[in-house]
C-alpha cells in the first residue's frame, strides 16, 4: 500500500471516482445523447443517471429526464397544487442551483455553454441529491424544513451570512452552498445543511466537492462545516458515524461535522470573528 499522505488519497479518490463514473454515447443517429451514470445511488439504492444533449450555439443539455421527480411520485411525495409548501422547497432548491423545470413536465434540466458543461453537471447532480433528500422529509417536518432552523439559529446569535451562494473555481466548477460565513481573518466559513444523515450521498459529495474547491488557493475557504439533523426519527447514532466518517474519508479535507443540537453550543465555530 502507497505511503499516507495527502497527494495519495486524492489519487486514490480521483481513481475511484474515474472507475465509477462512466459516460457513454446511447442516442441515434439523427440524435447524439450521452448518458453519465454516476457512483451515487438514489433512496431506493438506484444509480443517478444524468442526460446530456447538444443544443443550438454550442450549448449542451444536462436533464435528468424526468426520473428524480418520477421517482419521488413513486413513493407517494407529488408536487402539484394540493402540496404547496412542498412545491416551495422544491422550487427553492432549483433556484439555488440553477436548475430549471420543464413546463407540465417532471423533466429538471441545465442548458449551458458547452465550455460551462462541468460545472453544470456538477450544479445538476447536486440539486438531484438535495431533492431525493426530500423522500426522508416527513409530512410533519417539511413546514419547518432544517435549513430554515439553521438559519435562524445563525440569525440568533448574530452570525451575518449569505444564503444559497456559490464558489466558483477556474474550470468552471460551481459549488453551491446553504450559506457563507465571511470572517475578519482565516477566509470564509462554508456550511451545508443535512436533514437525513442516512442518505450518504450527501456527505460524499461534500468531501468531493471540498478537495476540487481545495486545488485553488485564491477560492480556497477558512473552514467547511456540516450541520447534521439529529433530531429526525432516522437519525440514528449508527447513521450519524457513518455520515461524518464519510465527510472525512478518501480526500484528506477537513469538514468539521456538527449536530444541530450542539450547534448552540459550538456557535464559536460559525463566528464572524473567530479567535
Amino acid at each position: 500500500m502507497d505511503e499516507f499522505n495527502a497527494s495519495n488519497l486524492k489519487r486514490e479518490y480521483f481513481d475511484w471516482l474515474f472507475e465509477e463514473e462512466s459516460f457513454n454515447d446511447v442516442g441515434s443517429h439523427d440524435r447524439s445523447v450521452v448518458r453519465i451514470e454516476t457512483p451515487f445511488l438514489d433512496d431506493s439504492f438506484d444509480g443517478v443517471d444524468m442526460y446530456v444533449y447538444p443544443e443550438a450555439n454550442g450549448q449542451v443539455q444536462v436533464t435528468d429526464n424526468g426520473e428524480t421527480l418520477d421517482n419521488l411520485e413513486g413513493q407517494g411525495i407529488f408536487f402539484d397544487n394540493r402540496t404547496t409548501t412542498r412545491n416551495k422547497i422544491l422550487t427553492d432548491i432549483l433556484e439555488s442551483f440553477g436548475i430549471e423545470r420543464a413546463s407540465n413536465s417532471k423533466k429538471l434540466y441545465i442548458v449551458s455553454h458547452r465550455d460551462q458543461f462541468p460545472g453544470a453537471k456538477q450544479r445538476m447532480l447536486q440539486g438531484i441529491l438535495r431533492i431525493i433528500d426530500l423522500t426522508f422529509t416527513g409530512t410533519n417536518n417539511v413546514k419547518n424544513l432544517f435549513q430554515d432552523q439553521v438559519e435562524a439559529l445563525l440569525k440568533d446569535k448574530g452570525i451575518l451570512f449569505s444564503k444559497s451562494r456559490a464558489i466558483a473555481a477556474p474550470n468552471g466548477l460551481s459549488f453551491i452552498f446553504d450559506f457563507i460565513i465571511p470572517t475578519a481573518k482565516n477566509g470564509d466559513t462554508v456550511v451545508r445543511t443535512f436533514h437525513s444523515p442516512q442518505f450518504i450521498n450527501g456527505a460524499k459529495v461534500f468531501s468531493w466537492d471540498a478537495e476540487r474547491i481545495n486545488r485553488y488557493p485564491s477560492i480556497r475557504p477558512g473552514k467547511y462545516i456540516a450541520v447534521i439533523d439529529d433530531d429526525a426519527e432516522t437519525s440514528t447514532p449508527d447513521c450519524i458515524q457513518k455520515f461524518k466518517q464519510t465527510l472525512a474519508d478518501d480526500t484528506g479535507v477537513i469538514i468539521n461535522g456538527i449536530l444541530f443540537s450542539e450547534m448552540a453550543d459550538s456557535i464559536s465555530a460559525f463566528s464572524n470573528t473567530p479567535a
